[in-house]
């Protein structure tokens, strides 16, 4: 049987439980960008439902931060990271 992907190790992680607002499965709120006021989404979520690697940058920083590799994928992440370094020359 596969592990879960997500590990409630105290009572108190059952807090952090979030229904995402395009796939209604349940994740972890410290993983999960918020979107907007109350809407918690997965990072593939995010990125199917706001069209671009460009539009997360809408987001606030500390929701960017919760994106990771295995959710947006090599080609994504790469392109992300581009557009959040400081030495690259705006378009």
């Amino acid at each position: 049987m596969p592990e879960p992907s997500i590990r409630l190790e105290k009572a108190h992680d059952i807090r952090r439980l979030r229904g995402c607002a395009r796939c209604k499965r349940i994740g972890d709120d410290r993983f999960m960008p918020k979107i907007s006021r109350g809407v918690w989404m997965h990072g593939y979520c995010a990125l199917a439902e706001l069209g671009s690697v460009r539009a997360l940058l809408k987001l606030p920083r500390d929701e960017i931060n919760k994106l990771t590799l295995g959710e947006l994928g090599a080609i994504n992440m790469a392109e992300l990271c581009d557009l959040l370094d400081p030495r690259r020359a705006d378009d």
